[in-house]
């Protein structure tokens, strides 16, 4: 008799741990759902579109696929923008480079800093309605056989170039190959 009303009590206290556990969960869920990502949500239409790595091999290949997908789906009537990006704002994760600010002498590489990027098309900044706060936008006329641009986030513009602007100033993202950037322009966060 003891053992099963020990069993019932452990059941009890257990049940009563995961509904704990869910509202919470529940409640966390709802709170990002409704903070603000520093973009307008409302009328945007996102999507994941893999690319096969077997039918797209090089580069040249993946930027025809998306030109030819941004031309059909910004014929789409009632489409107002269309843009491209290599990870969406609410993905959860962003991937991280090593980056160098031009002027800085950092000995110790272990002591860089390091940055969320992610690869955009022009057109991204306006279709999302993530206000550009300080130089410009990308444009069509920013491409790989032009001067390498970026657009930094408010918050590390402030933290990266505390005593300035930081329109015309360089970064180096480290990897292969390492890369000059001059950032063009301060997005909001």
């Amino acid at each position: 008799q003891r053992i099963r009303q020990a069993l019932v009590a452990a059941e009890i206290a257990f049940a009563l741990a995961l509904l704990v556990a869910a509202s919470l969960a529940f409640d966390a869920g709802i709170r990002m759902v409704k903070q603000s990502g520093g973009f307008d949500t409302q009328r945007l239409l996102t999507f994941d579109i893999p690319v096969p790595d077997t039918k797209y091999r090089d580069v040249q290949s993946r930027r025809q696929l998306a030109s030819a997908l941004l031309d059909r789906i910004e014929a789409i009537p009632g489409v107002q923008g269309a843009a491209l990006a290599n990870i969406l704002p609410a993905a959860g994760w962003s991937p991280t480079v090593d980056i160098t600010i031009e002027g800085d002498a950092v000995d110790d590489p272990a002591r860089r800093p390091r940055a969320g990027f992610r690869a955009v098309s022009s057109g991204y900044f306006g279709t999302m309605r993530i206000p550009i706060v300080g130089g410009r936008p990308f444009s069509t006329a920013d491409r790989e056989d032009t001067q390498q641009v970026a657009i930094v986030s408010a918050s590390p513009a402030t933290r990266f170039w505390p005593a300035g602007d930081p329109i015309g100033r360089r970064l180096r993202l480290e990897g292969t190959p390492a890369t000059w950037v001059t950032v063009v322009g301060v997005a909001a966060d």
